[in-house]
C-alpha cells in the first residue's frame, strides 16, 4: 500500500489547477478540503488569492488529547471494518445533525478500505499550524458552535 504524503494533496490541487489553466484562484474548503488549501496556499502562495476555510483545523496536534488520540486513530482505522468505520464517523458527524448518518454510511460504501486507509492517515499527518504565518492572503475563517476540530467544546 502506498501512502499519500500529506504535501503531496496541496500539490495535486495545484497540478488540476495547472490542468484547468488556473493561475490563481480563490480556493475553498471544508474540514480536510480547508486544510488542503490552506497548505496550497502555505506552498504555492502565488497561486492562491484568498481562503474560506471551513471548520478546517490547522493541526491534529493541539493538545494531549489529539497527541494521543490521533495516533490510536490511525492505526486503529487499519484494524476496524469499514462499515464499522462508516457508524462510527457517521454517529460523530451526525451528533447535531441525525439526517447526515445516512449520507456518511453511503459515503463510506463507495471508497475501498485501503484508499480510507491511505486519505486518513495523510489527512491525520497534515500540519500547518507552525506555518500559519506564511499564508498571505485574505482568509476568512468560519467554524461552528459545536466544531471540536478547530475550538474546545464549551
Amino acid at each position: 500500500m502506498l501512502f499519500i504524503k500529506p504535501f503531496q494533496l496541496s500539490s495535486d490541487l495545484v497540478a488540476l489547477m495547472d490542468h484547468l489553466k488556473l493561475d490563481q484562484a480563490i480556493l475553498c474548503g471544508l474540514s480536510m478540503g480547508g486544510h488542503i488549501s490552506l497548505q496550497t496556499a502555505i506552498n504555492y502562495p502565488e497561486r492562491v488569492k484568498s481562503l474560506i476555510l471551513i471548520g478546517s483545523p490547522c493541526s491534529n496536534t493541539l493538545n494531549l488529547y489529539e497527541k494521543v488520540f490521533v495516533p490510536i486513530n490511525r492505526f486503529s482505522s487499519k484494524m476496524i471494518s469499514m462499515e464499522l468505520s462508516g457508524k462510527l464517523q457517521a454517529k460523530m458527524l451526525s451528533k447535531f445533525n441525525p439526517e447526515n448518518f445516512d449520507y456518511i454510511m453511503n459515503a463510506f460504501s463507495m471508497i475501498t478500505k485501503d484508499n480510507w486507509v491511505r486519505i486518513w492517515d495523510a489527512v491525520t499527518r497534515m500540519e500547518s499550524r507552525n506555518d500559519l504565518h506564511k499564508a498571505k492572503c485574505p482568509t476568512l475563517l468560519l467554524t461552528g458552535d459545536h466544531d471540536r476540530m478547530c475550538h474546545k467544546p464549551r
